[in-house]
């Protein structure tokens, strides 16, 4: 059984990650839980089989931090560099794809160099090709990534939303507070937590497992199920019985 809880989330995102709203949401979801898996242990044996044992992974989808500007890229960029890109944005990333480029390779490269040196003179983020993403970062589904990629510096978030200007404060946009999706060496804010816990026998996992990448956690269920992992994974699970 998979399920994902938003609360928290919706929380965070509408008030910022440090409101009153977003702490009561911490500790409702927490009442939730204990009083499902409190049921849960005192209905076990109608439920199972002789020897079962549940395991339980609880994580965090994402860190988040506190939204301090918002940005909506096209009006930044302007109607000259826009004309040739479209954009596709979430949070602390965008994807610019190149289109209807000049038909001769003077005509591209002039722009290419424009666009970058657009995106250079901004201090709100970094920019990459394709070629320079950071492996660690497993932007592997090369047909869906953009012919640049930006990522902002935490506090910034990309928004369709639009203002008086091109960088506006969250008040005057959707009304949101938090956001999230900035690599976690550059803000602290976006490490998660995750439990791991058993019953009725010992927890499939004991102590601080350390730092633990997402991707680590797709084998890991793979083998508390018993099944093979996706032939695509390339982490391995984490020390679990």
């Amino acid at each position: 059984v998979m399920a994902r809880l938003n609360s928290i989330n919706d929380a965070g995102y509408t008030n910022g990650p440090r409101a009153e709203e977003t702490i009561a949401a911490v500790a409702a979801l927490d009442k939730t839980l204990e009083g499902f898996f409190g049921q849960l242990q005192e209905k076990w044996k109608d439920l199972s089989n002789p020897g079962d044992n549940l395991a339980v992974i609880i994580t965090t989808d994402h860190g988040m931090a506190e939204l301090q500007k918002n940005i909506n890229l096209p009006a930044l960029m302007g109607e000259t560099m826009s004309k040739y890109a479209d954009y596709l944005v979430d949070q602390a990333i965008a994807h610019a794809y190149f289109k209807d480029l000049p038909a001769d390779d003077a005509g591209k490269e002039k722009f290419y160099e424009a666009f970058d040196r657009e995106l250079k003179s901004r201090i709100y983020w970094r920019s990459y090709t394709r070629e320079e993403l950071p492996p660690e970062w497993k932007f592997n589904a090369s047909d869906r990534i953009g012919d640049r990629v930006l990522v902002l510096k935490s506090g910034f978030a990309f928004t369709e939303a639009t203002a008086d200007e091109p960088v506006f404060e969250p008040s005057a946009g959707p009304g949101f507070f938090g956001s999230w999706g900035y690599p976690v060496e550059d803000s602290s804010r976006m490490n998660g937590q995750a439990i791991i816990w058993g019953f009725p026998n010992a927890p499939p996992a004991t102590g601080d497992l350390g730092e633990v990448l997402t991707t680590r956690l797709h084998p890991t269920v793979c083998k508390l199920l018993g099944i093979e992992p996706s032939k695509d994974a390339t982490e391995e699970a984490l020390p679990v019985n």
